[in-house]
């Protein structure tokens, strides 16, 4: 698929660490699920679309004494987006053959991530692509072709 390459180049030009792609074949016999003329896509939220460094260095200056600055109201929807993240994932959700969600894991330290993290999406992408917002702790239960995420924990 030749969409997938532009998101890496650019993930990988802004030196944002470790990135993990995993394919998921299609294995259920019987059940298909997924449409053979659409490519699935998942996209992670945090250090994919908008810096969660910055934001938690931002919560801890302001919470000193706490140990999950994290955790306080404000966190997710203050973070910014990476630079040319938006724009990516506009271009990969309006290909035709593409189907394109973000699948973002919310802070258990944080009940205000869930609000948040959607709030974030809306301000950011619009509404329309709110609707395309899973928020799980367990990525690997979701099924599709790709999952663009910095983080491998939750996936296995």
């Amino acid at each position: 698929w030749r969409g997938l390459p532009r998101f890496l180049q650019y993930l990988e030009a802004k030196s944002l660490g470790p990135l993990f792609v995993i394919y998921v074949p299609n294995t259920w016999e019987g059940l298909y699920i997924l449409s053979p003329q659409h490519t699935t896509i998942y996209v992670d939220m945090d250090h994919v679309l908008c810096g969660y460094d910055e934001g938690f260095l931002r919560q801890q200056a302001l919470h000193p004494d706490l140990q999950y600055p994290q955790s306080q109201p404000g966190m997710y929807i203050g973070l910014l987006p990476l630079p040319d993240a938006l724009d990516t994932y506009r271009w990969l959700h309006d290909q035709s053959s593409t189907r394109v969600y973000i699948l973002s894991a919310p802070s258990v330290m944080n009940p205000h991530s869930y609000s948040e993290k959607r709030l974030w999406v809306e301000r950011h992408l619009g509404l329309d692509i709110a609707d395309n917002l899973i928020l799980s702790s367990h990525k690997g239960l979701y099924r599709g072709h790709y999952l663009i995420d910095d983080n491998i924990a939750g996936i296995l």
